[in-house]
C-alpha cells in the first residue's frame, strides 16, 4: 500500500513537471554517521573537519574525511575503516620553501564503544580512480604531508582494523600530533555526528 502510494505520487509529480515544461530527477542520500567537527581545547581554529593554525607567518591547514561504508571496498578490504587526511600551507616565512608537516599514523586512534583502536602503521598517497579517492601508493612513515611542489596538493589515507561503525554509532578520531616545520604540535580530536537520509527532486534545465 505504501509503495503504491509512493508510485502514484511520483507519477503525479512527473506529470506536473512535464506539463510545466520541466523535467526532474530524484536523488536520495542514505543515512550515515561521519566525522563532522573538531573538539575545542587546542591552538587550532575551526570547528568542523577542516582546521587551521597560524605560526611565524605561515598558515597551516589540516583536514580529515572518513569514508566508512561509502568506500568500504577499497582494495577489497571491507574490514578496514578508512580516513583521508590533507595538509597544506599558505605563505611562508622561509621564502619559497614549503614548511614540512610531518605526520605519523602510529599515534592515531579511534575511540568507539569504550574501545581505543590504533591505526595501522601505514600511510598511502591518495588519487582519484574512477571518480573516487583511493589509496594508490604506500609511503614511508613518518611522512611529510605538505607536498606543494606538485601541480595538485596530495592527500593521504590511513586505515583502522575495524568495519564501518554503522549509521547509528558514535566515535571519536584522535590523530595525535603533527610536526610543523620542526615543532611538534598536538592535533585536536574529531567527533562524529549522525546525518539522516535525505531525498529531493532536482530540475533538469
Amino acid at each position: 500500500m505504501i509503495v503504491n502510494t509512493w508510485i502514484r505520487y511520483a507519477v503525479a509529480l512527473m506529470s506536473t513537471l512535464s506539463l510545466t515544461g520541466c523535467l526532474a530527477t530524484y536523488s536520495y542520500r542514505t543515512a550515515e554517521t561521519t566525522l563532522c567537527q573538531s573538539e575545542a581545547g587546542s591552538d587550532w581554529h575551526g570547528r568542523d573537519t577542516s582546521i587551521g593554525l597560524k605560526r611565524d607567518g605561515v598558515a597551516y591547514s589540516f583536514r580529515v574525511t572518513d569514508l566508512g561504508s561509502k568506500n568500504a571496498s577499497i582494495h577489497g578490504r571491507e574490514d578496514k575503516f578508512w580516513v583521508r587526511i590533507y595538509a597544506a600551507t599558505f605563505g611562508s616565512a622561509a621564502g619559497y620553501r614549503a614548511p614540512e608537516m610531518v605526520f605519523d599514523p602510529r599515534e592515531a586512534v579511534i575511540e568507539i564503544d569504550g574501545r581505543r583502536i590504533a591505526a595501522l602503521p601505514q600511510l598511502w598517497e591518495a588519487d582519484i580512480v574512477n571518480g573516487h579517492y583511493r589509496p594508490v601508493k604506500e609511503v614511508p612513515i613518518p611522512a611529510n604531508l605538505n607536498l606543494l611542489g606538485r601541480a595538485v596538493p596530495t592527500s593521504f589515507f590511513m586505515a583502522f582494523s575495524m568495519p564501518d561503525p554503522g549509521a547509528r554509532s558514535t566515535y571519536r578520531f584522535h590523530p595525535g600530533s603533527i610536526v610543523l616545520d620542526g615543532v611538534r604540535t598536538p592535533l585536536p580530536a574529531f567527533s562524529s555526528c549522525y546525518k539522516p537520509g535525505k531525498g529531493g527532486w532536482t530540475p533538469i534545465h
